[in-house]
């Protein structure tokens, strides 16, 4: 006898599942196998007495209920009731398999129920081999690509690819401490960026070429060779995705094929499975996430995209995720996840000195004499301390001296430009494809437009008829202007596929600049192609705040070193027009701005010297900067030598001396390109001992603010925790303070950490000693800055200055012999009316005070902590009226 009653059972026809039950009277009785295996293990079942024994299908001959694939039979039983809960994974009745009773000889059921559960079906998952295989394609894939490129365009030269054991420097990182006094300490190791505990995110941060994608790709390769620590070795999967390549409505899945870190083999067999894996193994999986800055899609909307949501910690959460970006990027991610990157924000300094001479040195290996000269070259410059600290330019460097062996430019401008003739020449020798010069001058023309375009809608990656057309795109990868990549991608139109084949991938080809540097170079090569109101035009829109300027630095550089005089002072015009529209003028003026905000002021100003220095003006635009200086103090804290370089060229044709090379007037006439400046300042402080912070702390109003601020925040913290942040960073607290409580001592911290990323180098303080006199200053200060050597030619200068009205000199290393040159500056300086020369050793004054008699008009004469005798004193005293 058969009955067929409605179920909603998928798929009966497969082997039924351990778990399916079949209750009989009172009694619950299991049936089935796991998938795949024979129903004939042993298995309770019942008669209709209650009764029960064990017993295999075959061999028991009690009285069965069995439930064979989609069918119940019973035989030799009388039963009431067969109650069976039945497990589905559709809601669509019409899906479902009707179940079949059988009842046999000496069989009777009198009642039968079905009750239905909905169950999704149960992700498919790797296999422990197909798991091994992906993670050695990764592991092979990483150690085939993850090598140290230094020109991609030179495809046959052997020295173009090195492998990372050979060139890879250690570079300057640091990171935030996770406490409540916000500091940050120096990263000793770069694999300590990996993070070891929940959240399980790091964001390291840092400007073009600072070694941030070489970093992750030094990791991906670590992990390939099993040389991380341990716990991260012992992690399947890694995978390092280029956000380049990444538009919006990429999943992590479609990213990985996308770029091809697997192969397309493994991509038809079992993407699915994969994906799979990662949802429900994310503790199993390392993400590496570079360029998060050039990423096509808006972050931080709304629908926030799939990585994105990784980056964010609310997929995947118990993955290792790295990501690096610029800065501006980061303080976006920041501000939307601030409770995961506590503690585990870095930041990527670039190289150190001592770091640009160990890469130098590893470069030129046993070419010791070739390093070493290259070094003193770099050094007299002021290049080892300035864009030489941005690994990639320290590279760039490196090969032009290996080639050319000649003398390094001055400017940046002139680097790129020596470079992009250098990428012609390899390219003629080494490319046997050529291109005709006409489709060369087309190339470069075309390619310079879309490097503006993509460098404003921050956009690296290009597909193939985006803003131009495909030839002019592959004629610049012949000459080696850019790198052609080929990217996997769905198909957008799927109707073109066979049912079932929707999901295969089609290969685009997409093509970058190998280096985002040289698309600036580019993009400004394009607005110098312009005509002057729309270049001006062009600047005003894309260039409108002091953080643009900042961001947009090499391409403002990169145009003020046009040959063309009216294009190059665009970008000095343009920051003239920032500086008088901005609101924080006035404060800086006063010293009265937090130390970050002072900071980047300043970098707004060392741009407008370098923009200066770029365009090789000789005095042309003074005019330009007059305007500037008329507004805005000329104060330089902690400078760099590539700003003191530049510094002094800006002073070099102040024209005070030996008058307008530009319309011929003598020095003592006016004149608009005659450089003139109210204030002019260049100071050096820090923040390593308690008379440091007294000097800072002076200098500064919003220090002394910020500080008591920070002192309240943490009296509210418990002992405990205190003393366990004080042993964090007790070694970078300044000395001399014990005498305070552990809140006030440790309230210090973010101020020391501060001061230590901000710290000058004076190469070229003697050339801007030099230069001084050749310009027109009002008010002149140097500040921390030792002169013990440049005490003579400095007052000798000064003595030229004769409208001078103040000089600071103040904690300079100033001493006794240094007063002879002090008192011959004073009799020249008539209209002088403040002499600061606190904090230093000067002890006898006594040629000082004998030529204030020349200074009738001095108000103020400060000389605080120098140690004088009672002999200076008593002259003093006669003399001061």
């Amino acid at each position: 006898m058969e009955h067929n009653i409605d179920d909603i059972e998928d798929n009966l026809d497969r082997q039924t599942r351990n778990g399916d039950r079949i209750e009989s009277g009172e009694q619950a009785v299991t049936f089935g196998s796991g998938p795949g295996e024979e129903s004939d293990i042993e298995r309770p079942y019942s008669d209709v007495s209650g009764s029960s024994c064990k017993g295999t299908r075959e061999l028991c001959e009690a009285p069965r209920i069995l439930k064979m694939n989609n069918s119940v039979c019973v035989f030799n039983s009388t039963v009431d009731n067969i109650n069976v809960n039945i497990r589905s994974r559709s809601t669509d009745p019409s899906s479902n398999t009707p179940i079949k009773i059988h009842v046999g000889e000496g069989g009777h059921v009198q009642h039968f129920n079905t009750t239905t559960v909905i169950q999704p079906d149960e992700p498919q998952l790797l296999t422990e081999q197909e798991l091994i295989r992906c993670r050695n394609q990764l592991r092979q894939y990483y150690k085939s690509n993850c090598k140290i490129r230094l020109l991609p365009w030179m495809t046959r030269d052997p020295r173009n690819r090195l492998e990372m054991k050979n060139l890879f420097i250690s570079l300057y990182l640091i990171c935030e401490v996770p406490n409540a006094i916000e500091v940050s300490v120096q990263v000793q190791h770069y694999k300590e960026v990996l993070p070891s505990s929940s959240p399980y995110r790091a964001l390291i941060r840092g400007k073009a070429g600072a070694g941030k994608t070489t970093l992750l790709e030094k990791l991906a390769l670590d992990w390939a060779e099993e040389k991380l620590p341990h716990t991260h070795n012992e992690i399947p999967l890694l995978f390092l995705i280029r956000m380049k390549s990444v538009v919006k409505g990429d999943t992590l899945i479609n990213a990985i094929f996308k770029q091809r870190l697997l192969g397309i083999e493994i991509e038809r067999m079992f993407k699915t499975k994969l994906s799979n894996y990662i949802d429900n193994n994310s503790d199993k999986v390392i993400i590496l996430v570079d360029a998060v800055d050039e990423y096509g899609g808006e972050y931080g909307t709304d629908e926030p995209g799939e990585i994105e949501n990784i980056i964010r910690n609310e997929y995947l959460s118990e993955a290792c995720v790295i990501a690096t970006t610029r800065p501006w990027r980061a303080f976006q991610i920041i501000d939307k996840s601030p409770d995961v990157y506590i503690g585990q924000n870095y930041e990527v300094k670039g190289y150190t000195q001592v770091q640009v001479k160990e890469y130098v040195e590893q470069f030129f290996g046993s070419k010791v004499e070739m390093a070493n000269t290259l070094l003193n070259q770099m050094n007299m410059t002021g290049i080892s301390t300035g864009i030489a600290t941005i690994p990639v330019m320290c590279m760039l460097i490196c090969i032009l001296y290996r080639d050319h062996k000649a003398v390094l430019p001055d400017t940046i401008s002139d680097l790129y430009e020596l470079l992009y003739e250098y990428l012609m020449q390899c390219n003629r020798k080494d490319n046997l494809e050529q291109v005709s010069e006409r489709d060369k001058v087309e190339t470069v023309d075309k390619l310079a437009k879309l490097a503006f375009y993509g460098l404003r809608n921050k956009q690296m990656c290009f597909e193939e008829g985006e803003y131009i057309d495909a030839n002019v795109l592959r004629n610049a990868c012949k000459m080696g202007l850019l790198l052609q990549i080929n990217l996997t991608t769905e198909s957008e139109d799927q109707t073109s596929f066979p049912a079932g084949l929707s999901s295969l991938p089609l290969i685009k080809n997409y093509y970058e600049f190998f280096h985002k540097t040289f698309q600036e170079w580019f993009a400004a090569r394009y607005l110098a192609s312009k005509e002057i109101n729309s270049l001006n035009q062009i600047c005003e829109q894309t260039i409108p705040d002091i953080q643009t300027c900042l961001d947009f630095e090499l391409p403002l550089r990169f145009l003020s070193g046009s040959k063309v005089p009216v294009v190059s002072e665009v970008p000095t015009k343009c920051l003239l027009r920032i500086v008088q529209n901005t609101q924080d003028l006035s404060d800086f003026n006063d010293n009265k701005l937090d130390l970050p905000k002072t900071k980047e002021f300043q970098e707004f100003l060392e741009l407008l010297v370098k923009c200066n220095m770029e365009s090789k003006s000789k005095g042309r635009f003074n005019h330009l900067l007059n305007d500037v200086f008329e507004k805005c103090n000329a104060h330089f804290t902690n400078a760099t030598s590539m700003t003191l370089h530049a510094l002094a060229y800006m002073l070099k044709f102040g024209g005070a001396l030996n008058g307008c090379p530009h319309c011929g007037k003598p020095s003592s006439d006016f004149c608009p390109h005659q450089l003139r400046i109210l204030d002019f300042k260049i100071g050096c402080y820090s923040a390593d001992t308690n008379s440091d912070i007294d000097i800072l702390w002076g200098e500064f109003e919003a220090v002394g603010k910020q500080y008591y601020k920070r002192c309240q925040l943490l009296s509210n913290e418990p002992e405990e925790k205190l003393q366990a942040i004080f042993e964090q960073v007790k070694n970078m607290l300044p000395q001399g303070i014990p005498h305070l409580s552990l809140a006030r001592t440790l309230a210090f911290s973010k101020l020391c950490k501060f001061m230590e990323t901000w710290k000058g180098d004076y190469i070229f303080m003697e050339k801007v000693i030099q230069n001084i006199p050749f310009t027109r200053i009002t008010n002149f200060t140097i500040n921390g800055v030792n002169l013990s050597n440049n005490c003579e030619l400095l007052c000798k200068n000064l003595t030229t200055m004769t409208s001078l009205r103040k000089v600071d000199l103040g904690c300079t290393s100033l001493e006794v012999q240094h007063c002879s040159f002090i008192g011959k500056m004073l009799g020249s300086l008539h209209e002088l009316r403040t002499l600061n020369l606190p904090k230093n050793k000067l002890q006898e004054i006594g040629e000082i005070v004998e030529q204030l008699h020349c200074v009738p008009n001095l108000t103020r004469l400060d000389l605080e902590t120098t140690h004088l005798t009672s002999n200076s004193m008593s002259l003093l005293g006669k003399n001061l009226k």
